[in-house]
């Protein structure tokens, strides 16, 4: 079903349904920490395991490495918890790079109009981003 019909059967926005439909993309790592009751990472509501989501499974997996100590004892509060994913992200108006080179990953294409920055999936990003912004937007993150 198309998100947008998901959404009406379920009386929820389009971007609710997305945002659940990204938990499907939790890493394994991810996954078996949810499921594991000795650790508060079981008990986090779903908004937060959306925002680990949001990221690639590798970056999720290295979030876990550097951060899940802490994690695994202390929820974080949901504002806490996007200001310190935050650090996984690069602000793509800060590279060091032309985000419209195409010729820099000739594989992937240019930056700006990647599927993986923030602006592209603006219905797990709401509040943060501008969804009406041009394609590359000065708040516009990569994983």
């Amino acid at each position: 079903m198309e998100p947008e019909a998901v959404a009406r059967s379920l009386g929820r926005s389009r971007a609710w349904v997305a945002r659940r439909a990204s938990l499907t993309e939790l890493s394994e790592r991810w996954l078996t920490e949810a499921k594991n009751p000795e650790t508060k990472i079981s008990g986090w509501p779903p908004s937060h395991l959306e925002v680990i989501s949001r990221f690639p499974a590798e970056v999720q997996d290295r979030m876990l490495d550097q951060l899940g100590r802490d994690w695994r004892w202390n929820v974080p509060g949901f504002r806490d918890l996007v200001e310190t994913t935050g650090q996984f992200l690069h602000v793509l108006s800060a590279v060091p790079w032309k985000p419209d080179d195409e010729t820099l990953c000739p594989e992937a294409g240019a930056c700006n109009v990647c599927p993986k920055r923030s602006s592209h999936s603006p219905d797990l990003f709401a509040g943060e981003l501008d969804a009406e912004a041009s394609k590359s937007p000065p708040g516009d993150r990569l994983p």
